[in-house]
């Protein structure tokens, strides 16, 4: 049984939590109602994923939640935090990501929202793979396409509920290009990749710098949807590994507008359809540049489920593939 630590200063909080998780076949291992009491709780319990709220009573240390997480990571890089606070500003939110939460949920806490961040969170090396080898297969396909090699990174993945996706990524008015391909049937996911203007502009200028041909707005605009294109589909390569089946997408758009009013549009068609975002951080470099942007997958949980267990069914049978010790983790987690 997966094992949680609760760090709330509200009793009703507490108990709601607790509740809730015990539905779905967690265990409450412990209760903290400060950010000390949190990282000594830790220490002792080594818990597989900690609930931290943000705004509590000050311990002597830890004075706030941030303060604990901070604490939490930097002893224990591979804790599974997730943030629940009614406390949702986006700078909070962002700092809580860049420390290392794996999610946050914003309060009034909404069951099934939990539990379905819980799954995903035990879970998240096994996604966090998916990302290392779709970053791989771009490496390859990218630096074949410029004659110059081109490596993308994967730092983080995150996961929440769709409609904090504004939030987390905290971008709001700024102008964004957005390249979005989307599955439907057995397989129904969307992905996006998104960059900024600015940064849009970096991976037409990485992905044009060695053509000989005079540098118009079309040829930037097709440049970056080509890598975008590339991108996802050698996510989707990987994903169809996992899932075990074939995956072909609708042809690509591209979208340039502000974020907000790009996902906003998107989120309300996603309403119906997903329950959880994973958003992994993207990161391309060559020699002389480099330049970042999101890939948003919003896969329908059944989807998601299969994703995640075809993943571990594929590392523990493949004995040429190493099993990174997180992954060992989650299977004992699991077993």
């Amino acid at each position: 049984m997966v094992s949680v630590l609760v760090v709330d200063d509200s009793l009703f909080i507490r108990k709601l939590l607790r509740d809730i998780m015990a539905s779905g076949g967690y265990e409450t291992v412990g209760e903290a109602t400060n950010g000390d009491e949190a990282v000594e709780l830790y220490k002792k319990l080594c818990p597989d994923i900690v609930l931290l709220d943000i705004v509590m009573q000050a311990g002597e240390n830890a004075k706030t939640g941030i303060d604990a997480l901070r604490q939490i990571m930097t002893s224990y890089p591979s804790a599974n935090v997730v943030i629940c606070s009614a406390l949702d500003q986006q700078k909070v939110i962002a700092e809580a990501l860049r420390l290392g939460a794996r999610a946050f949920l914003a309060k009034p806490i909404k069951p099934e929202e939990l539990l379905e961040v819980l799954s995903v969170c035990i879970d998240l090396d096994v996604l966090r793979e998916l990302g290392t080898i779709g970053a791989g297969h771009a490496t390859t396909a990218l630096s074949e396409v410029v004659e110059e090699r081109i490596t993308v990174e994967v730092p983080s993945v995150q996961s929440g509920p769709p409609h904090l996706v504004p939030r987390v990524y905290g971008r709001h008015d700024q102008p964004t290009t957005v390249i979005h391909m989307e599955l439907r049937g057995k397989a129904d996911c969307d992905i996006m990749l998104a960059f900024e203007a600015d940064e849009a502009a970096k991976i037409a200028e990485l992905m044009t710098s060695s053509l000989s041909l005079d540098h118009g707005l079309g040829l930037e605009k097709s440049a970056i949807e080509e890598l975008g294109s590339i991108m996802i589909c050698s996510f989707l390569s990987v994903m169809a590994d996992f899932a075990g089946f074939h995956l072909i997408p609708m042809p690509p758009e591209t979208i340039t507008d502000s974020f907000d009013a790009i996902i906003d549009g998107f989120l309300a068609r996603q309403a119906m359809v997903s329950n959880a975002a994973l958003i992994f951080e993207t990161r391309f470099r060559r020699s002389s540049s480099s330049a970042a942007g999101f890939l948003m997958v919003f896969p329908t949980l059944e989807f998601q489920k299969l994703l995640i267990e075809g993943g571990k069914k594929l590392f523990a049978s493949n004995t040429k593939t190493v099993v990174p010790s997180k992954l060992k983790n989650v299977y004992s987690v699991r077993s």
